[in-house]
């Protein structure tokens, strides 16, 4: 089961008034409601190097930690059944 779902079921286990006859139309409504929510996510870093191919504005070990903390944030946020959009 979806983390979405989950979260889902512990709100529906709260109401009683409905009983299963409504839990399915209940449940698409929820989704409904969690499609429009979205996080804007920025885009990852790449190395930039100045006039003399030495000095860089962004070294390649700052963007890779920089891009693999993105990575794990864009992770969790799914994970909690949020949409990620790149810029």
């Amino acid at each position: 089961m979806d983390k979405m779902r989950e979260e889902f079921e512990r709100w529906y286990a709260t109401i009683h008034q409905y009983g299963n006859s409504h839990k399915d139309e209940l449940h698409k409504c929820w989704q409904v409601s969690r499609e429009s929510l979205a996080i804007e996510f920025p885009n990852e870093m790449t190395p930039e190097y100045e006039g003399d191919g030495y000095k860089s504005r962004y070294d390649a070990a700052y963007c890779e930690g920089y891009n693999k903390a993105l990575s794990d944030v864009e992770n969790a946020i799914e994970s909690a059944g949020i949409k990620v959009v790149s810029k």
